[in-house]
């Protein structure tokens, strides 16, 4: 006959805060509670473990007429299970007890995959020694694509009581687990470096405002001739060149350095124009996703979906001044730093890359030009040792159509690296108990916890 049943459930010490790399361990206690119809205390041997895993997961989409087929793609990251407590417990009906873990997540990727079920594709790559991609999920609902794809790591336990007739969880019940965010390693400071790239945009302006006031056509006569000639007024040239960094870093502001640059062999104005910025600069990062299942009878599924997922606007104090010599012709624009968005990665199932759009306008000669340039760049993590300084704090999200958002909605911070206490290992929940002077596994707080 059953003494009645225990629940359990992993609780992280602090749930929302984004683990980056594997300097750090994760905290955290399973919440195990006895229950029972009678009043009679559960005395035996218990044994609690709990498996830390991660893996990358994709689902792909593919309508033929009425017919639906679904292709799955799964890639595993790495699995461990550690025991956390083994030895006897005393609790009563409904009582908690609260059982600490410390784990750490490894320094890369550990479970390799058989290349045979993947078509080779040098956008895909997983390997040992590989870093662990960050946290990740998208729902992807475009007019020609379908899929869905996730990475995560996810803690679960495990219960056992050898000869007692009880009722334990389910181990591959995955609402006891907990879900840990992770982002990528820190970006050494040696190669946090922009890498800029020069883009360039060609204007060419030809109005009436590039001759003097007194030269300029009056009259219907005048002003009809000048219409019909294509060489009527002079022309100005000059050139836009934007240098944009191809490396951008999580918890960083982009810079941007606009620089105008006449084209005085090519101008025929006798006088050059002020030129300005018009308004702000926009910068959008642009994520492209690309998920695939595993080989079928011929090849790999794939899909993909491209979508904007941060647009910041750039700007510095001297945004309305004319270009010139007083400012080397150059204007340096920041933008806010970079939050919201998952590093670049790529595994076996899932690829995710960025591009950057800047637009902005100049004016000269009373004519506004746009000026739209689109760059390939990395999103990398934070730079190391900036946010362990206090500057970020944590926090941060997940990116995707169906967004997932880890941290306070108005932070726009990094996680912090604060080292987390030691735990002692204990042999008994009473041993510990009685040897703390206290109730619980841990220091300064109640054993029994009634949730």
């Amino acid at each position: 006959m059953s003494v009645g049943s225990l629940t359990a459930k992993v609780v992280l010490d602090n749930p929302k805060h984004i683990y980056c790399g594997n300097e750090e361990a994760v905290t955290g206690h399973v919440l195990v509670r006895y229950h029972s119809m009678s009043s009679a205390e559960l005395f035996g041997p218990l044994a609690v473990s709990v498996t830390f895993r991660g893996r990358a997961k994709s689902k792909i989409y593919k309508n033929n007429g009425n017919n639906r087929t679904i292709y799955r793609g799964r890639a595993p990251l790495f699995s461990f299970s550690k025991s956390i407590f083994d030895g006897p417990i005393k609790m009563v009906p409904n009582e908690a007890k609260e059982i600490p873990f410390a784990l750490s997540f490894p320094g890369a990727i550990q479970q390799v995959l058989s290349q045979g079920n993947w078509d080779a594709d040098g956008r895909f790559s997983i390997d040992v020694g590989d870093p662990l991609p960050p946290t990740f999920n998208i729902v992807y609902h475009g007019f020609a694509h379908r899929f869905d794809a996730f990475t995560e790591y996810r803690i679960c336990t495990t219960l056992s009581m050898r000869g007692i007739d009880i009722k334990l969880p389910n181990a591959d019940d995955e609402s006891n687990s907990a879900l840990v965010p992770y982002e990528q390693h820190p970006t050494p400071k040696s190669q946090a470096l922009p890498l800029p790239k020069t883009l360039n945009h060609n204007v060419r302006l030809q109005n009436a405002l590039l001759m003097p006031e007194a030269s300029r056509p009056t009259g219907f006569k005048a002003k009809t001739k000048a219409l019909l000639s294509s060489d009527y007024y002079p022309e100005y040239h000059f050139d836009v060149l934007t240098l944009c960094p191809q490396k951008l870093f999580l918890g960083q502001p982009i810079t941007l350095e606009i620089r105008v640059q006449p084209n005085d062999a090519r101008s025929t104005a006798p006088v050059r124009p002020d030129i300005t910025l018009s308004a702000g600069v926009l910068v959008s990062i642009q994520a492209q996703t690309v998920a695939r299942a595993e080989r079928g009878i011929f090849s790999s599924p794939e899909s993909s979906g491209n979508e904007t997922v941060l647009t910041l606007t750039a700007s510095s104090p001297d945004l309305q001044e004319p270009f010139g010599k007083a400012n080397d012709w150059t204007k340096v624009v920041v933008t806010k730093p970079i939050f919201g968005v998952p590093s670049g990665f790529s595994t076996y199932n899932i690829l995710r890359r960025y591009t950057v759009k800047v637009s902005f306008s100049v004016l000269a000669a009373g004519k506004s030009t746009k000026v739209e340039k689109e760059l390939s760049v990395m999103i990398l993590p934070p730079v190391e040792g900036e946010a362990a300084n206090g500057d970020h704090g944590r926090g941060g999200s997940m990116a995707g159509p169906s967004r997932h958002v880890v941290g306070d909605d108005d932070a726009e911070v990094l996680p912090g690296y604060e080292r987390p206490p030691e735990y002692g290992d204990g042999h008994s929940i009473d041993e510990v108990g009685s040897a703390a002077g206290k109730m619980d596994l841990r220091k300064g707080k109640a054993n029994a916890v009634a949730v």
